[in-house]
């Protein structure tokens, strides 16, 4: 965020509340928001993630990120795998999840 879109947004803001005696609806907050992280919202970077300590994803490497859907052709990023799957491996590549008790019945009983 440059130093000049943060002043011109508060000179906006000042002249809006010296004309209107108000503060500015949130439609136009919204407009001034986007304005304020332009760079941000158009960054078209496929690794943004690694880039940038806290970056904005799209709704598209959003779902991507989390579900492992809409794989991109144009880049390496065929589809990640969903987070719910990943969540149960550790670093070592081992399954750690809960084990899950089954029952058994009396034939299943070795005598």
């Amino acid at each position: 965020m440059t130093h000049n879109r943060k002043s011109d947004v508060e000179q906006f803001i000042q002249l809006y509340r010296d004309i209107f005696d108000s503060s500015p609806d949130r439609h136009m907050l919204q407009v001034l928001s986007d304005y304020l992280l332009h760079e941000e919202l158009t960054n078209g970077n496929a690794h943004k993630s690694s880039a940038v300590e806290y970056p904005i994803l799209s709704n598209r490497q959003l779902k991507r990120r989390k579900y492992g859907e809409h794989g991109s052709r144009t880049t390496n990023q065929a589809g990640e795998v969903a987070l719910e799957r990943a969540s149960r491996y550790g670093v070592d590549g081992r399954e750690h999840r809960l084990p899950v008790r089954r029952s058994r019945t009396y034939t299943n009983v070795e005598k």
